[in-house]
């Protein structure tokens, strides 16, 4: 997945935030562990790029892990690890889903 300041702007993420991603990765980012923690280290908000970023898949993935849902004490490192993971996931699904699809074209 790639993420790109007007897919943030799209998607109604804060322009202070945007500006900040922009600053960081002008020329968008693809979401890898590396850029994942540097993002929490910058102050991005793991959970709303989960919450606005992930389809159904990557979603689910990462709420029904503990680092995928809002609580004080978690640490932002796993939830972005976590949110890394849910891409990877959703990505796999994707990939998948077209397989899939490829195979019952080809057979039918």
């Amino acid at each position: 997945m790639k993420i790109t300041a007007a897919k943030l702007r799209k998607l109604g993420a804060c322009e202070e935030d945007v500006e900040k991603f922009e600053e960081t990765w002008p020329k968008g980012v693809r979401v890898n562990k590396k850029n994942c923690l540097t993002a929490v280290k910058l102050g991005f908000d793991i959970t709303w790029a989960a919450e606005n970023l992930l389809r159904r898949d990557g979603t689910e993935f990462y709420l029904d892990t503990p680092y995928g849902t809002y609580d004080p004490l978690d640490s932002q490192f796993d939830s972005a690890l976590t949110f890394w993971k849910a891409v990877l996931y959703q990505e796999r699904k994707i990939r998948e889903r077209k397989t899939k699809i490829r195979d019952e074209k080809s057979e039918g």
